[in-house]
């Protein structure tokens, strides 16, 4: 089961974040969930001059200890957010942190306004396998540029997993967008409620269709979409972190 974790960030409180992500997947265990997906820069919020300033280096930062114990206690894969230092350059970055220890790292293509001041863009598409669940993935405004998250069609994912950072402005834009993605691929996104990084998200994360969304979270609420492998999708709201 793909469980969406729909949170309010905590911008530049990297601990009480981590906090936040254990007590997700705590839940998302208890709901027999086996891959569990935060928002773009999940770690740190969407704050990128604080998140360029307090970098991860990897998937063995000290910092995602508690993280990966949780992980492999649960037996469940997180994928979350964060700035990466690799090479001295900066990236947004997810961690795909398995119970197994088979860590990835998938690094944002297509950056937003503004963005580039602070990161670079990444190269490569990144397809994986969790469960029998083959999902091909990318962070928000690379769905603006969809081919280059699918160019790996050899792959052929069931779906296309997106951690992203939508605005109440800029969400009746973007779900067309999502929706036109869909007709060709199975869409799952998720995003922040509540404000960060002085955006106010819009929370509504979603399963999107053959061109029509299926499934979505309510807009101001802290909780789990999950969506299981007969199709059929629920919300599980999470008490207040």
């Amino acid at each position: 089961m793909l469980a969406l974790a729909q949170i309010k960030a905590h911008d530049r409180n990297i601990p009480k974040s981590i906090e936040t992500h254990i007590q997700a997947l705590v839940t998302a265990s208890t709901l027999n969930a086996k891959v569990v997906v935060f928002p773009e820069m999940s770690l740190t919020g969407y704050d990128l001059a604080y998140a360029a300033q307090h970098p991860f280096k990897g998937v063995d930062d000290t910092r995602l200890r508690p993280l990966l114990n949780m992980v492999k206690k649960l037996a469940i894969t997180a994928i979350v957010g964060c700035v990466l230092k690799q090479q001295d350059k900066l990236y947004i970055a997810a961690l795909i942190l398995c119970p197994q220890g088979k860590n990835s790292i998938y690094l944002k293509q297509n950056l937003h306004d503004g963005e580039a001041a602070y990161v670079s863009s990444g190269t490569k598409p990144i397809s994986h396998n969790v469960e029998g669940l083959k999902f091909s993935f990318g962070i928000c405004a690379d769905f603006y540029q969809p081919e280059q998250l699918l160019s790996e069609s050899a792959s052929n994912p069931d779906i296309l997993i997106l951690a992203v950072l939508i605005s109440q402005l800029g969400f009746a834009k973007d779900i067309e967008i999502l929706k036109n993605i869909s007709k060709s691929v199975p869409l799952a996104f998720v995003n922040y409620t509540g404000t960060t990084g002085g955006w106010n998200a819009c929370g509504t994360s979603s399963i999107v269709c053959n061109g029509k969304v299926s499934f979505s979270a309510p807009k101001e609420v802290e909780g789990l979409l999950l969506m299981e492998s007969n199709g059929n999708s629920r919300f599980f709201k999470l008490d207040p972190f």
